[in-house]
């Protein structure tokens, strides 16, 4: 987190401009650039589950070259038994810039992590009786992973009007995993994974006026090749034995895309956009040839919209888009899951209007209403550890906001969200999809000046849900509370922060097996104290 500059949230479909995972959304990480001064930072903190992470990082500027270098690292033995948790974590940013029209970036990011058991969940009479306990056998178990990323972007202005910017990457990553699917390590499997990533982003845009109007048109094409290898062993007390999965699946796509913007009179905007995805899948299967397949999934997506502009940071929107999603590799297989390679895409229409409204200097407030019909929905069935289509499925919801500001020293935020997810087609046909809340809610208060001390609290309420399709079994409801305390000088930074104040025991998710309901116990209080300084 150090390395991040800023996360920008985009709402809903976004498929037209990002492509066929952007079904939900968009959450685009930003990262920092370089400093004109030489920076270095370090930081230590020590949590709950003898939690310990640091960081350091350092950013400067030599002539017309730009850096910035990051490494840390996290150790935790994990609220669950067994599921001790090790991480390292190297980054690192280059820019070049040759005169100001023209800038190369240059970054590489590596990962090292093991993680323990994968707990799973637990039987109300477990948790009664130990809710940090992991399922029995499963003691040993661990996942060793190791992954490199690497890239380039070059931006440069062709006019004064258009630019255009160019960004390849590479990925790879490599994962061995021991997972015990019984009691007993004698059902101990081992999991080998590679999976080696590549791609090109193309995109270029030129504004000008069209008739005294204000325009801008960008085009661009996403281009990816994905290819993994998976092998799975018998493993008995880890010791290799007869291979008894062995398959490789490769996943290309092409994504041509157009996004328009035409300032139709001054306050109201026209957004528009087109893309179409052409996802082929190549799947071989080593030990069972019959299982091999190609299958090609692509499809166009537009996105229209307006956005009324009435005041200073004021507007009304809305927004109609079409959207597409392919399963992702996870999906078709993951760990301790049983591979589903007659996965269909989900399809979604979705319509949304809002509003966000700036009432004064202290007082702003926002408010969304929005509806998607989507056709075979991916969702996770626990029970048969495999992902699934369910048939029709909508998603109908409502949001609103408030944020607010009584002095230079004291602000907060009010937070809701109400969400109708239900299925529209088959034998649950009107049953509420599982575990998705009906109502969420937050409240925040901020207390302190950019120096010296700070405090904020937030109260959280997560609705009640679901945990069978039949609608029949519950996950409750519950209340926490997150408090922080702080203190902050020119370049060091002490903290203190805790989460779930009052120790709320609570299930983050349910599931039926037959007749026995099976929940993930969340952690109760956490704390983390650690202290941030600059030179």
């Amino acid at each position: 987190l150090d390395n991040v500059e800023k996360v920008e949230v985009v709402r809903g479909p976004a498929c037209a401009l990002y492509g066929d995972n952007a079904m939900y959304g968009v959450i685009n990480i930003i990262t920092k650039n370089p400093r004109l001064g030489p920076q270095t930072k370090a930081a230590y903190s020590y949590g709950s589950f003898e939690t310990h992470t640091w960081a350091a990082s350092a950013s400067g500027t030599i002539a017309d070259t730009g850096y910035c270098l990051g490494l840390g690292g996290k150790a935790t033995e994990g609220f669950r038994r067994h599921n001790d948790y090790e991480a390292y974590h190297i980054n690192g940013k280059v820019n070049f810039v040759d005169e100001e029209s023209r800038k190369l970036s240059v970054f590489l990011d590596y990962r090292d992590r093991e993680i323990g058991a994968h707990p799973w969940a637990l039987t109300e009479a477990q948790i009664a009786q130990d809710r940090r306990q992991a399922r029995p056998g499963s003691e040993s178990d661990k996942t060793e992973t190791g992954r490199i990323d690497l890239g380039a972007t070059y931006r440069a202005d062709i006019t004064e009007a258009a630019e255009a910017d160019a960004t390849a990457y590479y990925r790879s990553q490599e994962e061995r995993v021991f997972y015990t699917s019984g009691a007993s390590v004698a059902t101990t499997k081992e999991q080998l994974e590679e999976e080696n990533t590549a791609g090109l982003l193309l995109r270029a845009t030129v504004n000008n006026d069209f008739f005294n109007r204000q325009n801008s048109l960008t085009a661009g094409v996403d281009l990816e090749s994905n290819d993994v290898d998976y092998e799975e062993y018998a493993a008995p007390a880890q010791v290799q034995a007869a291979i008894s999965q062995d398959y490789r699946v490769k996943r290309t796509s092409v994504g041509p895309y157009l996004q328009y913007e035409l300032e139709l009179f001054e306050p109201l905007k026209l957004i528009t956009g087109l893309r179409h995805d052409d996802v082929k899948f190549d799947f071989t299967d080593y030990r069972a040839a019959a299982n091999s397949k190609k299958v090609d999934m692509s499809k166009t997506t537009p996105k229209y919209g307006l956005a009324y502009s009435y005041q200073e940071e004021s507007n009304l929107y809305f927004n109609y888009a079409k959207a597409f999603r392919t399963p992702t590799l996870g999906h078709l297989f993951t760990y301790g899951t049983s591979s589903n390679f007659d996965l269909e895409p989900e399809k979604a229409i979705s319509y949304e209007a809002g509003i966000y409204h700036r009432i004064n200097d202290y007082l702003k407030a926002n408010a969304a209403v929005y509806w998607m019909d989507l056709d075979n929905e991916i969702w996770y069935d626990s029970s048969a550890k495999q992902y699934k289509n369910y048939g029709e499925t909508s998603h109908k919801g409502a949001d609103a906001g408030v944020q607010f500001k009584i002095d230079d020293g004291l602000g907060g935020f009010l937070n809701y969200s109400w969400l109708r997810a239900k299925n529209e087609s088959g034998t649950y046909e009107d049953n509420y999809l599982t575990n998705v809340p009906k109502q969420k809610g937050s409240l925040g208060i901020n207390l302190g000046k950019e120096l010296g001390w700070q405090t904020s609290w937030v109260l959280n309420y997560n609705g009640a849900s679901y945990i069978d399709s039949a609608n029949n079994n519950r996950l409750t409801r519950y209340i926490t509370v997150d408090a922080k305390l702080g203190y902050q000088q020119e370049s060091r930074r002490l903290f203190f922060e805790i989460s779930n104040l009052f120790d709320k025991k609570y299930n983050s998710y349910g599931f039926m097996s037959g007749t026995t309901k099976y929940f993930n116990p969340a952690p109760g209080r956490v704390f983390n104290v650690g202290i941030e300084v600059g030179f």
